[in-house]
This record gives structure tokens, C-alpha cells and sequence, in this order.
């Protein structure tokens, strides 16, 4: 097995573990399992995207993008879905919702990858049409890039689960 192929499985299993630890707090329930819907989604699209070759590239650019969605949408959604079904838990993710610097990691970590990928993607296509005739983009710095990513977002997941019930009890004791 490659490190790349534990690598690509390491932000699922950070956020079910994220999930298990923050059970308890609404808004990191509510974080995590929207993470693990978009990783679902990510993770099943992996055996026909990795098929693609030249536009492999620009899809890891969307699916980076499809990965912040949870944390830029989500109290947005969460406000949505408790308009449309009055659930009680969605009014406590409302309530208790906070942007903390975890996320903003993760945004800046994602963010990388997106360049990346782009950039190798436009590599990638010059050197198709032969307009380079290498690409060590592709070749020496994107692999470990992503690898780098990965790791420091696995790391943020875990610390925002870390952190989730101490936050809860700020949150609390600040609106009181």
C-alpha cells in the first residue's frame, strides 16, 4: 500500500474519529458530518476521476473547492433546514455556531491545494501540447504538497474536535 493511498483515505477517518469525539456539541456534530458527506463524495468519485489523466488536476481543484463548502455554508444551511423543518438541533447549531481558527486553517490549507492543482493542471496541459518539455511541477512538488495539506487539514480537523466542548462551554458561559 502507498502512503498516497493512506493519505487520501486520512481526512475521512479524521473526521469520523472528529465525529465520534464531538458527538455531544451540535455545531461540531453538524461540521463533521457535513465533512464526511463531501469526503463520501469525494472518495467515491476517485476511481473515475483518477481515469481522467490531463483533468485530474482540475477536478482536485473542485473537489478542494466542494470541501470548504461545509465550513462557509454550513450555518447557512443549518438556518435553512431549520426554517423548513423547525428541528430543534438546527436552532442549536444556529445559536451556537462560531468561526474558529481551525477553519480558517483549513481554508488557507485548501486554498494551497487549489493552487496547486491548478497550476499543475495548466502544466500539465502545456506539456501535453508540447509547449514544455518537462514537468516538474507535477513531478516534484505536487504530490508532496498535497501530501503536506492533507496532514496539516487531518491536524486541524482533529484539534477543532479537540476542542469542540471547551468551545461549547465558552459559547455558553459568554451568553449568559
Amino acid at each position: 500500500m502507498s502512503i498516497y493511498i493512506l493519505i487520501d483515505y486520512a481526512p475521512i477517518i479524521c473526521v469520523l474519529f472528529g465525529l465520534i469525539m464531538a458527538w455531544k456539541v451540535a455545531s461540531a456534530r453538524w461540521f463533521f458530518i457535513s465533512c464526511l458527506v463531501v469526503e463520501i463524495f469525494g472518495l467515491a468519485m476517485t476511481d473515475t476521476v483518477m481515469q481522467w489523466n490531463t483533468h485530474f488536476y482540475i477536478y482536485c481543484v473542485f473537489i478542494s473547492l466542494v470541501f470548504l463548502l461545509p465550513i462557509v455554508y454550513r450555518k447557512r444551511l443549518a438556518m435553512w433546514l431549520y426554517s423548513k423543518t423547525g428541528y430543534e438541533y438546527f436552532n442549536n447549531v444556529l445559536k451556537t455556531h462560531r468561526f474558529v481558527p481551525q477553519e480558517a486553517g483549513i481554508i488557507c490549507f485548501v486554498f494551497l491545494a487549489c493552487i496547486v492543482n491548478f497550476v499543475t493542471w495548466i502544466e500539465v496541459l502545456l506539456y501535453k501540447y508540447s509547449f514544455l518539455s518537462n514537468a516538474p511541477i507535477k513531478l516534484y512538488i505536487r504530490d508532496n504538497t498535497v501530501v503536506l495539506v492533507k496532514i496539516m487539514v487531518c491536524l486541524a480537523l482533529l484539534s477543532y474536535a479537540f476542542r469542540a466542548e471547551f468551545r461549547e462551554k465558552f459559547i455558553h458561559d459568554e451568553n449568559c
